[in-house]
């Protein structure tokens, strides 16, 4: 039953966040409108709109939200889904706190990063690797 709460729980949680925040933008790319809206301050739409004109990089960090958030659903590899979604990670809570502060994103971000600590807390040994030899 523990290792329910500290890793099944939010390795759920945190793959159903990032899958279906990936499947709202295919819809939207496919149908022309979105799964799930999500409401959007003026500076962090403008934020958004600049990595959309892009062109490559919101679809590519849509896909990589859709394979690691589906990796960790289905318990493949979870330690690497993390490490995947890291570096996105870092990007939207920093995005939610000071271009979207809006309560509903705020509140999702706190359940993201409770899940990942949590997360990275479990899967530390996973991780020993990378940092051997290097301190």
């Amino acid at each position: 039953m523990k290792m329910l709460w500290l890793v099944t729980i939010p390795r759920m949680v945190l793959g159903i966040i990032f899958a279906s925040a990936a499947l709202s933008y295919f819809w939207m790319e496919a149908l022309g409108w979105p799964l799930l809206p999500v409401r959007i301050s003026d500076q962090g739409l403008q934020f958004a709109l600049s990595i959309i004109r892009v062109g490559y990089l919101w679809p590519l960090m849509k896909f990589i939200n859709l394979v690691a958030g589906s990796l960790l659903i289905l318990n493949r590899a979870p330690a690497f889904a993390l490490a995947l979604l890291a570096p996105i990670t870092v990007v939207i809570i920093w995005f939610q706190i000071f271009l979207n502060p809006l309560p509903v994103p705020l509140v999702t971000v706190a359940v993201v990063i409770l899940c990942e600590v949590m997360l990275l807390r479990a899967y530390a040994k996973s991780y020993a690797g990378m940092f051997a030899n290097t301190f």
